[in-house]
């Protein structure tokens, strides 16, 4: 999927870890560290976006809103409990998403292609 792309792909994985990472540091310096999870998968969610164009494939870019605009209304949820770690709701949500989006790809395959065995 990535055959002649692979040099965009390495430059959006590295800009990501970098923001990731920038992010991680003033969090940290700032005494937000419970913040660091929410804005990691904030950052994993809007990854989705450039690599829906990437990859030419629409279904990505509705992941990455789908997580974006849950991130961001759990941030007024997770903003009411102080002192406890964001991925404590994060992490319940991004991963979710994630298996629900694999499993609709799978059912769309099954569809389109047929059983893969």
């Amino acid at each position: 999927a990535l055959e002649g792309r692979d040099g965009w792909f390495g430059r959006l994985v590295r800009g990501e870890v970098l923001a990731a990472g920038i992010g991680w540091l003033v969090l940290a310096r700032r005494g937000r560290a419970r913040w660091m999870a929410w804005w990691v998968g904030l950052v994993i969610a809007l990854h989705f976006l450039p690599l829906a164009l990437l990859l030419q494939d629409w279904s990505l870019a509705v992941a990455g809103v789908v997580q974006t605009v849950g991130l961001m209304a759990l941030r007024r949820r997770v903003g009411t409990d102080e002192g406890v770690p964001t991925s404590r709701w994060v992490g319940p949500w991004m991963g979710a998403t994630l298996l629900m989006f694999a499993v609709v790809s799978a059912v769309v395959f099954v569809v389109r292609v047929g059983a893969p065995w």
